[in-house]
């Protein structure tokens, strides 16, 4: 089962976690490579790394990264996703507007179908 950020550790940055949010990860829900769900040690360490790159990103709290790419997605203060690329230069790290979380589901889910595609194939056996 994957960890996820609770609900107090989103409370104590003042972030709320979108209902959405909420029932996938008390349904069980897990990763959806390549994106991986952070859980909150792994979120406070990409936090810190947010904070002394991104000034303009403090207030967000890192939920997902991508292990194809240096993509992470945090929650905002409204309840919204904002996709970050971690090694960007400032101005350049997030090019896309804050969405909600169904929305970033469904880009999350299209892209790990595309990612599985991509995978080689497994070589039958003889």
């Amino acid at each position: 089962m994957t960890t996820m950020i609770s609900d107090d550790a989103a409370k104590a940055f003042s972030i709320p976690l979108p209902d959405e949010f909420v029932n996938y990860r008390e349904l069980g829900g897990g990763n959806i490579p390549p994106w991986e769900f952070l859980d909150e040690e792994e979120s406070l360490l990409l936090k810190k790394i947010v904070d002394s790159k991104y000034l303009d990103h403090k207030e967000c709290l890192p939920f997902a990264q991508s292990i194809s790419s240096d993509d992470i997605a945090l929650l905002t203060p409204r309840g919204l996703v904002r996709s970050l690329h971690l090694n960007a230069s400032r101005g350049w790290e997030s090019p896309e507007k804050d969405i909600p979380f169904t929305a970033w589901m469904h880009a999350a889910c299209k892209e790990c179908v595309s990612y599985l595609q991509s995978l080689p194939k497994r070589l039958e056996p003889d």
